[in-house]
């Protein structure tokens, strides 16, 4: 599985940056240095849009927005499949 985005959040600030892989590091805004170690993470948006990413976010609740609609989607960090995944709503 190919993914083409990385999403960078700065721990200092909370700006997020999306690049392109391969990401070995990244210097934000606010002088932060700051070192990609990655997980997985898939978004499927109520539009029904589907995106894979790779971020560094250590937070058991991650949000991003959307790559078709641009609204907001919280993701959840899956201890047992070791990625982030879409909260459901019901």
């Amino acid at each position: 599985m190919r993914t083409s985005v990385v999403l960078i959040t700065c721990s200092s600030c909370g700006r997020e940056k999306k690049m392109l892989p391969p990401v070995e590091g990244y210097r934000c805004i606010c002088g932060k240095n700051i070192v990609t170690k990655t997980r997985r993470l898939f978004i499927n948006c109520e539009c029904g849009a589907n995106a894979k990413y790779l971020t560094n976010s250590r937070d058991r609740l991650t949000e991003t927005e959307c790559p078709v609609c641009g609204q907001p989607v919280t993701c959840e960090w899956n201890v047992k499949k070791w990625c982030y995944q879409t909260i459901r709503s019901e």
